[in-house]
This record gives structure tokens, sequence and C-alpha cells, in this order.
């Protein structure tokens, strides 16, 4: 954080969950914005932070080892692939009725 600028609300909330992750060994998950953080990057992050009254927690975000960031990145691309090969099912079914159904051909290249 720049020192000309001043500290928002939430800032030393921030620094409190960056240097619990920090000692920890983990990156911190911001739960509103989906975002994956350094501690570093989440004391600059400007986040909100919400905290739980009666409670040492915090509901907006979470910790994550590095080996359970890199497997929760893998399952969202593997669930993304899963779901642009189902997307050109799709297009692909929807284009073969357009062709049988209008009897369309391909035009053929001089």
């Amino acid at each position: 954080m720049d020192k000309g600028k001043p500290k928002d609300a939430h800032y030393d909330k921030r620094v409190e969950i960056a240097i619990k992750a920090y000692k920890n060994g983990c990156f911190v998950f911001s739960i509103k914005s989906q975002k994956l953080y350094t501690p570093r990057e989440y004391v600059e992050s400007g986040e909100e932070v919400s905290y739980s009254v009666g409670f040492d927690q915090y509901p907006d975000v979470t910790l994550l080892y590095p080996k359970k960031a890199f497997e929760a990145a893998h399952e969202k691309v593997v669930k993304a692939k899963h779901e642009l090969m189902q997307s050109e099912i799709n297009l692909q079914n929807v284009l073969q009725k357009i062709f049988v159904n209008y009897d369309l051909k391909p035009i053929e290249r001089k």
C-alpha cells in the first residue's frame, strides 16, 4: 500500500488475516470476489472484510494451502473444458439439424 494513501476501514482486518495465512503457509481466497491472493496481495487488495461477532472467523475468506489452491484451480479448468466440449457438441447438433431440415449443402469453392 502506498504510504501517502490513508488506510481503509478494512485494512487492519486484512493484515490480521494475511498474517495468519503467512504463518500457516497459505493463500487467501476471497469468497466475495472469487480471487486468490498471496498474503501480501490480500493486504493491498482493498477487499472488504466481514467479521462474525462472537466468533473468531471471517466468512468472506478461506485460507488455502498451495496444494489445495492448485487443486481448486485445476478443478475449475477441468469443469470449464467439459462445459466447452458440451457446448461444442450442442452447437454441432444444432448445425446438423439446420443442414438436414433445410437440405443445405456446403458451398463448393472454385
